[in-house]
Formats: structure tokens, sequence, C-alpha cells
């Protein structure tokens, strides 16, 4: 979010809509609905075990044409310039996207920037986030180990793609801003 509101700040398209700040994001989260939402239908397509495979794929299909439609369609409204006669900027902002990154393709010129946070930082989040959990659910390590998965499923995404790419570790950032 701190990214993202930084890019958003710098004139980078970041949507229209963004949910609004509370106590865990004072500042504000920079996400985009559309893409938050297109993003989820792709992951829940991607991890629900379907007896008919057809349903699965057409859900699938379907999600990941929504996602590219968003692309297309924010790049057509993102075709002017700006003031300084630069090509306007547009992005987006999820944090599933590394979890359905390679189920779509990306248009070519994209650039990534990838924030992560600590291991362990970021499974306290997810378990904050969903709140009430009991039994195996509550465990710590299970959660560390679901975010260490994704991160290696995001990194092995961005080695294989031919994208600009940028590896940014959160605290390392807040440390360090230039």
């Amino acid at each position: 979010s701190a990214v993202a509101g930084i890019l958003h700040n710098l004139g980078v398209h970041m949507g229209n809509n963004f949910q609004e700040p509370n106590e865990q994001n004072p500042k504000g989260y920079f996400e985009d609905p559309e893409f938050v939402a297109v993003n989820l239908e792709i992951y829940k397509a991607s991890i629900v075990k379907y007896a008919d495979e057809f349903s699965k794929n057409s859900e699938w299909f379907e999600a990941k044409k929504k996602f590219n439609y968003l692309c297309e369609s924010r790049a057509i409204a993102m075709a002017s310039e700006d003031s300084c006669g630069r090509p306007t900027k547009w992005g987006f902002k999820d944090p599933k996207f590394c979890l359905t990154a390679k189920h779509v393709e990306l248009p070519s010129e994209t650039k990534i920037i990838w924030i992560h946070r600590n291991v362990t930082h970021t499974a306290l989040s997810i378990i904050k986030a969903i709140g009430d959990l009991s039994g195996s659910d509550a465990h710590l390590d299970k959660w560390e180990k679901f975010v260490d998965h994704y991160r290696n499923e995001t990194e092995k995404y961005l080695n294989n793609m031919s994208l600009d790419s940028m590896d940014i570790n959160f605290d390392t950032l807040m440390k360090y801003p230039r």
C-alpha cells in the first residue's frame, strides 16, 4: 500500500475508487476494486475442485477474460500523454496477485514491482486479517508455509517471464526509502 500510494501520488493511475483508510492502514490501500474482484475470481476458479472439468475451465476462462479486458480498457483509457508529453502510466495493487499472476497474460510492457515482507510478519498479518481462527488454522507455521510457497511461486513466475520487475523488501524500503 505504501508503494501503491507513492506511485498514485506520482501520477500513476491506480484506479478510481479505493478502500477507505482504516486503523490497520491509515493512509489507505490504493487497491482498485475491479482488479481485486477479478483476481479473486481467478483465485477461486484456480483452486476449487470441480467434478466437471469443463465447468472449471469455463469459470477460469471467463475470469481471465475479465482480467485481460480490464488491462486493455485501462491501457486505452490511459493512452493519452501527461502535461510533459510522456505516456500516462497505470497500475494496480492486489495482495492476491502472487496467487493469480501465473494464470494470466500480462502486456509485454508490464513492469512489476513486487513488495514483500518477512514471512513471519506476512503470516501474522494474514492471521490478523482473517480473525477468529482455531485448531490447525491458528498455527503460525501453517501460514508461514503458505506465504513461503507463494513467495517461491512468485519468484519462479518473475524469473520465467520476460517482464521488467523490481523486487523490494518492505523492511529495507522503510529503512532506506531512496
